[in-house]
């Protein structure tokens, strides 16, 4: 939460962090935020971030990309709709969240 990293040696961790180049603090601290809110409202299985990016990953549910930074707010409303969303298209495989509106694939 107060933006440091610590190496941990586990090969059960869910959260794949994959960067071009060592992330500022401020960046830990939204990747931390996120990652909270995210559990919060989804069972996620994996989570792959790539610099700015998320990637969810949901066992039999569509994945789902958000970007950093973000609002919480509008985030929040956006995972609480979901299950809303994936009834649009039946058979949705990503609904990406890194626009103002979601795109759903």
């Amino acid at each position: 939460e107060n933006g440091s990293m610590t190496s941990v040696a586990t090969s059960g961790a869910n959260i794949n962090f994959i960067i071009s180049e060592k992330p500022t603090p401020e960046t830990i601290s939204s990747v931390y935020k996120m990652v909270k809110v995210i559990l919060k409202y989804l069972d996620v299985s994996n989570i792959y971030i790539v610099n700015h990016r998320y990637f969810l990953s949901r066992l039999g549910q569509p994945d789902i990309i958000v970007c950093v930074p973000f609002d919480e707010g509008s985030l929040v409303s956006a995972l609480q709709s979901l299950s809303y969303l994936a009834t649009i298209k039946k058979d949705a495989k990503v609904i990406d969240f890194s626009y103002k509106n979601p795109i759903i694939r």
